[in-house]
Parts: C-alpha cells; structure tokens; sequence
C-alpha cells in the first residue's frame, strides 16, 4: 500500500492521506471507518487500497464495505478484481456485494459473470443482486435470461427484480410478460408490482390500457398506486381522465397521492381546477399538500 500511497501529490486532499493511513490500522472498525470515510470523499485513488481490501482483509465488515465503496466510485480499473471475487469468494454477502459494485461501474465486459451467477447460482441474494447488477447495466443479452428467471425462479425477490431488471433495459419485446403477469395475476403482488414499476420505466404507451385497467379495478391498493405512476413516468394524456376519477373517487389516500403526482409528471393544465378543488377539500391533509405541489408544479412548467 505505501508503493502506490507515494503517488498522491501536494493537491489531493489530506483527508485521503490520513485515511489511507488508518486503512493499516489493526483495529478493524477503524479499518471499516476508514473505508466509509473513503467512501465519502469519492476519490478514485483510494481504489487500488479499497481493491486490497476487499481481497484480504480478514473482516467481512470491512471487506463489504470496501465493495460498497468501489460501487460508488465506479472506476472500470476495479471491475477485474470484483469479479475475481464474484467467482470465486468463500462468502456469499462479499459476491453478493460484489455483483452490486459491477452493476454500478456498468460495464458490459461484466455482464457472462452476471448471467452465469444469475443461471446457476444456488443462493437467493446473489441471485437477486445478479438480476439487479443486469438491470442496472442494461445489456440486452441479459434478456432472455431474466425472461426466464422472471417466470420460472422459485423465489419471489428474484422473480421481482428480474421484472424490474427488465423494465430497465426496456426493449419491447418483452412487453407482452410484464402485461401478462400484471394483468391475468399470474404472480404474487410484489412480482406484480415489480412488472407495473418496469412498465413504468419502459414508457410504452402501449401499456396503458392495461396500467389503466389495473388502476380502476384490481383489488390491490399497491399495485393501483404503482399503475398511477407508472402512468405518470410514461406521460401520455390519455391517462389524464382516469387518473381525475381516481383523485375524486377512490377511498384510499396513497392512491389518490400517486395519481396526483402522475398528473402533475403529465403536465396538463387542464387538470388545474380539479386540483385546486382537491387542495382545497380533500379530508386528508397529504393528499391536499400532494394535489398542492402538483398544481405548483404544472404552473411552473407551463410558464415556460
């Protein structure tokens, strides 16, 4: 570690040069502390340290952490190392955190280690953080893996985020299994919210008569609440009608908040009076603050 700590010049903080020191501290939470310190400034030459770290240090404490770090100072020169680790580490929480930071970076280089933990991987959290990791890349050779761990993994958080992986990438073609989950209630309801959320995220208008269909009739208050955003994120007016008889009519608050925050994402003044009437008389106060900051913030951009 001294060899490469000789490198920081007069210009780097002080603040790096200290941490790095108490890095070699025997003491592992000041190790640990020294790392979400590191964490914090951001700087990518506490990488090679972080990387040495996360290869040896006998604390799993530490060692996640330094994993955490590197996810947020996604410098591609830490992608060899984490998945070295990904592969071959003895603990699954260090994989498991490992296939987060490569998510981060985002590099596509990353992406056969990701599908192959994804595929064959006993455990559920790297399987799930796998899943997230592809989502968060965006590749679209991870499609068809998380098509299938969508419908066929056993366990509900994978199949969930297989969804909103999918949702992320956004291609078309998988449009068909998020709607068909969704709608014929093929899974249980945080898969299917997942799919609303990925819907969401993919703004395909052809969605919304389906989002639409959900929002006015399935039995679930969560899963009407993320069909209201999910409209709102793809934006389209047609929501707009729906999304009012919702504000007025259905009893539960937090729907009635989201579909406020999907008018105010659509931007349509037309929709000024009824929140106006809303702020004003609504029996729940955030729901009144909700249609509040709606109607500010269609104001504003229609002032534009």
């Amino acid at each position: 570690m001294e060899n490469w700590m000789k490198r920081l010049t007069s210009n780097e903080s002080n603040n790096i040069e200290e941490y790095l020191e108490m890095l070699q501290n025997k003491d592992p939470d000041t190790r640990e502390t020294a790392v979400i310190k590191l964490g914090k400034v951001g700087d990518k030459l506490a990488v090679p340290a972080l990387l040495e770290l996360l290869l040896k240090d006998k604390e799993i404490g530490v060692r996640a952490n330094a994993a955490i770090v590197l996810s947020k100072i996604k410098d591609k020169s830490a992608i060899p190392v984490l998945l070295k680790v990904l592969m071959e580490d003895k603990s699954v929480d260090i994989r498991s955190q490992a296939a987060l930071a490569l998510g981060e970076i985002g590099d596509p280089s990353s992406v056969p280690a990701l599908l192959k933990v994804l595929m064959e991987e006993k455990e559920d959290l790297l399987r799930k953080n796998a899943a997230i990791a592809l989502g968060n890349i965006k590749d679209k050779s991870a499609l068809a893996p998380l098509s299938k761990a969508l419908v066929d993994d056993k366990c509900v958080d994978i199949r969930s985020q297989a969804a909103l992986a999918l949702g992320k990438i956004g291609d078309s073609s998988i449009l068909p299994a998020l709607l068909g989950i969704l709608v014929e209630k093929k899974d249980e309801d945080p898969v299917r919210i997942s799919c609303t959320i990925g819907l969401g995220n993919m703004k395909d208008k052809s969605a919304i008569p389906a989002l639409l269909k959900v929002l006015m009739e399935d039995k679930s208050v969560d899963i009407r609440s993320q069909a209201a955003l999910a409209l709102g994120e793809i934006g389209d007016k047609s929501a707009v009608p729906a999304l009012l008889n919702v504000l007025m009519d259905d009893l539960i608050s937090q729907v009635r908040i989201n579909a406020t925050i999907a008018l105010s994402k659509i931007g349509d003044k037309s929709v000024a009076a009824a929140l106006l009437g809303v702020m004003t008389e609504d029996e729940n106060p955030n729901v009144r603050e909700a249609a509040a900051e709606a109607l500010k913030t269609i104001k504003m951009r229609t002032s534009r």
